[in-house]
């Protein structure tokens, strides 16, 4: 997760009590190389001052750390002058990458480079691995509104997003998939971006998302399957500028001698009278998130509790591209406007429309003013 409630992008402070005023991102350029589980990226963004009379003089850049992401290079240009770049750490959180940059022109793009690098999260049940790109690294694309230091705004033309990820697994491995349960992707397969006319190799995949004049609207997710991410590995990385300078990283999966579980999921939703205002927001993003989050394949289904029950589907559907897109306008309409606080009725629900060979896991979320307690569930073997 981006850290809360940064998003990646350029401001500047003004007026007495300094308040962000935050310059409109018109490109977003993401060139992603997946080696085995681990991931660097080269984020290329466009920003436009559209102050007419007046320089920036000093402007910020922020970047938040996702999922552990480390920043290696940061860079910045300006299409004219001069501008100042200072490598730091933000004042509201660790987590947070900021630089300053100086001397912004009235009118004029500044374009930041940056890289960093990550470990992926992996599924070694089912051989898979989630890259993300979190949705606060594209903010909105738009136009600013006018300030007191200028007299008016000059209209931009949102150049739009474009993201490619090309995997390069280890020799011996084989990707059998790759997809995206958030966004209609371009997938080439045994080729990648960068060495198209190099002869295609099981090891090998390319993965391309355009949105012409439009920023990422939520949380842009891809899952590659392949052969054998579980195995131990080690990546040795040279230093590109000091000599006989190295680091290695080791990565280990842990294996249990457990048997495959496919799970069906429930996300048991309080929206009882209770939830009203904030309680019911926070129920909306973690849910969001959640749905995000969950593993390819599996059956899932949302239901919503108050006085009474409700269920998003009779019966669970499996997760894909589809399902989530319902799931997600479905959460986007919950309210807190089902009365009182009746768990009982809908776990008894749940547990009743369950699919009976499959295992049930069921995720509450709610305040915690819950009726009858003191009432137990049987819960069948």
């Amino acid at each position: 997760m981006a850290a809360r409630g940064v998003c990646c992008g350029c401001f500047y402070l003004y007026g007495k009590n300094p308040t962000r005023h935050y310059l409109p991102m018109v490109e977003v350029d993401a060139h992603t190389i997946i080696l085995n589980i681990t991931s660097r990226t080269k984020l290329y963004q466009s920003f436009t001052n559209l102050l007419t009379k007046e320089p920036i003089e000093k402007c910020i850049y922020t970047f938040p750390l996702y999922d552990g992401v480390s920043v290696k290079t940061f860079d910045d240009a300006v299409s004219r002058g001069e501008t100042a770049g200072l490598l730091g750490q933000s004042e509201e959180a660790s987590d947070v990458f900021s630089t300053s940059v100086g001397n912004i022109p009235a009118g004029e793009t500044i374009h930041v480079e940056i890289s960093y690098i990550g470990e992926l999260k992996q599924d070694a049940e089912v051989g898979d691995i989630r890259f993300t790109i979190p949705a606060a690294i594209v903010p909105r694309f738009g136009y600013q509104s006018a300030t007191p230091q200028a007299s008016a705004t000059i209209p931009i033309e949102a150049k739009g997003t474009k993201v490619t990820v090309d995997v390069n697994m280890a020799d011996g491995s084989r990707i059998s998939n790759i997809q995206s349960p958030s966004h209609h992707l371009s997938v080439s397969m045994r080729v990648i971006s960068t060495a198209s006319e190099v002869d295609p190799v099981m090891t090998r995949a390319s993965a391309t998302l355009s949105l012409s004049g439009k920023p990422l609207k939520k949380d842009f997710v891809l899952i590659v399957k392949a052969k054998d991410t579980d195995n131990p590995n080690l990546v040795l990385e040279h230093h590109s500028t000091i000599a006989n300078y190295r680091a290695i990283m080791a990565t280990l999966v842990p294996k249990f001698a457990l048997p495959p579980s496919r799970p069906e999921i429930v996300f048991i939703v309080d929206r009882s009278g209770s939830m009203q205002g904030s309680n019911i927001s926070m129920v909306v993003s973690a849910m969001r998130f959640f749905l995000e989050a969950l593993p390819s394949g599996i059956m899932f289904k949302i239901c919503s509790f108050g006085s009474d029950v409700s269920f998003f589907w009779r019966k669970s559907k499996m997760y894909d591209r589809g399902s989530l897109a319902e799931a997600e306008k479905h959460v986007s309409t919950l309210r807190a406007n089902i009365g009182g606080t009746e768990i009982l009725s809908a776990i008894k629900g749940t547990v009743k429309r369950r699919y009976k060979n499959l295992p049930l896991e069921m995720i509450s979320l709610t305040d915690g003013a819950i009726w009858q307690q003191e009432k137990r569930v049987p819960i069948p073997e």
